[in-house]
């Protein structure tokens, strides 16, 4: 074989070698390379803390070679499980679903035929759809109400407060996540010895969203509500918490109740910084989102679901916990400079 053929099947080799490692394969201990494919993330809805998360699901899954699709379900789980079926169709390679409707997961792993999935963030209501293929990732919802609680009613009984006039604001009526928070917040105060006081008929439902709770409280306050009448704002995610104070603000800009939020989204982080909101329970995305990227990785590969697993805080049968943690003026500063 002459020199010149013999170079050119060198560089044909490395080509092909270069290729393969363009296409996402990885090499595994044996050597073998495996083709990781796409990865989806089934997004329930585009709010402010799920779009953080997609963004960490994007880097996780680039980290670990895979290719990173969304869809968004728009609210819909019709839509969602439609949305599972093509991507079977195309032959996609894990699937992470943030469920709209978390009473419907069976329907969700039905339609992913034989494929693994890990439930992301929003806990199927019944347990018993989860296996060693079907695996939950995400925090225990009512630990946020009990940091919550914790904090403010530790905060009211340093300023002598004995009645607390509030409003709640809460997410979806399908969504338990939001009720088991509410719960707990409000299970601490009473059992402090706090009278609290709602002042509206009925907890303001403004499904997760900034502009939705904005929109509902100015309608309170249009109808009646008076600025200095409100102690405390308890809502079950910061951007409720944010949309309340933007409406309040609007009406009177010195007013400065408490307020108190989930998720630890930046703007919250901020305004707990300048001092406009009290605290927020942190959930962390980056770590939900490296741990449901390994366990899909996992899956795809046919190796044990909790194979390496070392971000998650905890685990029981087919759940990962990830903990929430309180976020006061007091330590946010190690929270936006992460």
């Amino acid at each position: 074989m002459n020199k010149n053929r013999l170079l050119a099947m060198l560089t044909a080799c490395v080509l092909c070698l270069g290729l393969l490692t363009a296409c996402g394969t990885q090499s595994t201990g044996s050597g073998q390379m495996e083709d990781n494919g796409p990865i989806t993330l089934f997004l329930s809805q585009q709010d402010d803390y799920l779009t953080v998360l997609q963004q960490e699901c994007a880097k996780a899954a680039e980290a670990n070679g895979y290719q990173f699709h969304m869809e968004d379900a728009e609210g819909d789980q019709d839509k969602q499980i439609s949305q599972i079926k093509q991507a079977v169709k195309k032959g996609e390679s894990a699937f992470l679903v943030n469920l709209v409707d978390p009473s419907r997961a069976d329907e969700v792993i039905k339609a992913a035929g034989n494929r693994g999935i890990v439930f992301l963030n929003r806990e199927p209501e019944d347990h018993a759809v989860l296996d060693q293929k079907h695996i939950y990732v995400g925090s225990e919802e009512e630990s946020a109400g009990e940091l919550q609680g914790q904090v403010l009613a530790e905060y009211c009984q340093s300023e002598g407060m004995k009645e607390i006039r509030y409003l709640l604001l809460t997410g979806p009526e399908s969504l338990s996540s939001s009720h088991q928070r509410a719960d707990a917040v409000l299970n601490i105060m009473n059992e402090t010895g706090f009278r609290m006081k709602l002042l509206t008929a009925e907890p303001l439902e403004c499904d997760y969203l900034r502009s939705t709770a904005e929109e509902q409280v100015a309608a309170q306050l249009s109808a009646g509500l008076k600025p200095e009448e409100i102690d405390c704002i308890i809502s079950t995610n910061d951007a409720m918490a944010l949309g309340a104070m933007d409406a309040l603000k609007t009406v009177d800009p010195e007013a400065e109740p408490i307020v108190i939020g989930v998720d630890g989204i930046p703007d919250a982080l901020q305004a707990i910084h300048d001092g406009t909101m009290m605290m927020t329970a942190y959930q962390d995305a980056s770590r939900q989102a490296q741990t449901a990227i390994q366990v899909a990785n996992n899956l795809n590969h046919g190796y044990p679901y909790n194979q390496g697993i070392t971000v998650a805080d905890s685990v029981d049968d087919n759940i990962f916990w990830i903990s929430f943690q309180a976020v006061t003026f007091d330590n946010v500063g190690s929270f936006l400079n992460s």
